[in-house]
């Protein structure tokens, strides 16, 4: 609904309620104001992402956690284990935004191809949702993130 609006108001159809789109909908606020009211608005979903927490793979041999099973099976990947990297399924929907609220997804590449103790990536990419930032880090809220969902903190600069 908020894109729409904004294509229709020829603005930035980024889904995001920021000052252009706040003044298009008639509210003459400042800059200050529109993004503390960002920093309080949640998308609905990182709710059940939030429930999550705590969620680890199963580290007995041949073994698997169902409900990583499960985060799969909305996917095409077809995974039936807990081994396959998880991190996309666990995040597996998303809209392009520009400035990221909280429970916004983010796709993280890193410039370094290496597999990645943290993440269990091989390919360099991460998805998580975004939590908060600093002028130096990231704090997502991720699935596969050592083996579990879990909060953890990424540098910017790599």
């Amino acid at each position: 609904m908020v894109v729409q609006f904004q294509k229709i108001n020829k603005l930035e159809s980024d889904g995001v309620v920021g000052m252009k789109t706040w003044n298009a909908l008639g509210q003459n606020i400042s800059k200050i104001v529109a993004e503390n009211i960002m920093l309080n608005i949640t998308a609905p979903w990182y709710d059940v992402a939030k429930a999550e927490l705590g969620t680890r793979e199963n580290s007995k041999v041949n073994k698997h956690n169902m409900r990583i099973v499960e985060y799969h099976s909305t996917t095409t990947l077809g995974a039936k284990t807990d081994e396959i990297p998880w991190c996309s399924s666990f995040v597996n929907w998303g809209v392009k935004v520009t400035t990221p609220i909280q429970g916004d997804i983010v796709i993280l590449k890193k410039k370094v191809l290496k597999t990645d103790k943290g993440t269990g990536s091989s390919t360099g990419y991460h998805v998580a949702f975004f939590v908060s930032k600093s002028p130096t880090h990231i704090r997502l809220l991720g699935g596969n993130q050592r083996d579990s969902v879990k909060y953890s903190i990424f540098s910017l600069s790599r």
